[in-house]
């Protein structure tokens, strides 16, 4: 029956619309693989909801009264379109869906695009070129202001660039506490309590004065005369708040 269809249709529709709503509200713009479990195991909910609906709306329809009615739609529905031309029901019903989904896509891909931009013209007007150095030349550096990296990873990322900042991130969780050099110190990424105390050990080794580091995915600046952090997601935001003006 066509009812019956139609409310398939709709029970399918809710489906995906719900499961697009919790990519955007569990995986977009959030770290860490926990959020995939999340998002795999509750759109599994979905979906067994979904074909639970779907078994219900055929109970529903086939329902002594119900029945009825959905017959009489059907009759009517579809002598209505034995005097309705295939082409024009095409024009009139799936060409206006069809037409607004590429108006959707065709802004989405538009949007992407502009903000790919934004942050290429952004990060080429304030990041620095980084220079490659060999192993010596970091070891001196390091050297120079009297820095002991002892079990530390000595690793080179651009700490004020978001791919920079989240590729760090994703080192420091496999491979424990990521050591940056800069002009005048050092940028220190963990994502752990290993990493955390490993970089309170650094600052105490050299005695660097630091208030105490929060036990959460950290960034932190390290001077000769002193350290301040802050959490990676809060470096992260500020950074594309920069991207966005």
């Amino acid at each position: 029956m066509i009812v019956e269809k139609i409310l398939y249709f709709f029970v399918a529709l809710t489906v995906v619309i719900a499961i697009f709503t919790l990519f955007n509200a569990v995986v977009y713009k959030k770290y860490g693989k926990i959020k995939w479990v999340k998002f795999i195991s509750l759109s599994m909910l979905f979906i067994i909801a979904g074909i639970g609906l779907l078994y219900l709306v055929h109970y529903f329809v086939y329902l002594p009264y119900v029945n009825g009615f959905c017959r009489l739609i059907d009759n009517i529905f579809r002598a209505f379109l034995k005097y309705l031309p295939m082409f024009s029901l095409a024009l009139w019903f799936i060409g206006p869906f069809v037409l607004v989904s590429l108006i959707i896509a065709g802004g989405t891909i538009i949007e992407k695009i502009q903000i790919k931009a934004k942050y290429r013209k952004w990060e080429k007007k304030n990041q620095p070129e980084v220079t490659t150095e060999n192993e010596e030349d970091t070891i001196s550096n390091t050297e120079e202001i009297q820095f002991s990296l002892d079990g530390a990873v000595l690793t080179e990322f651009k700490y004020e660039s978001i791919f920079g900042l989240q590729k760090a991130y994703e080192l420091s969780k496999a491979k424990g506490l990521q050591v940056s050099k800069i002009d005048n110190g050092f940028v220190a990424v963990y994502a752990n309590k290993i990493g955390m105390n490993d970089l309170a050990n650094l600052l105490n080794e050299n005695n660097i004065p630091f208030e105490p580091l929060p036990n959460r995915p950290t960034l932190t600046v390290i001077h000769p005369d002193g350290a301040t952090s802050v959490t990676v997601k809060e470096s992260l935001e500020k950074l594309k708040g920069k991207i966005s003006k």
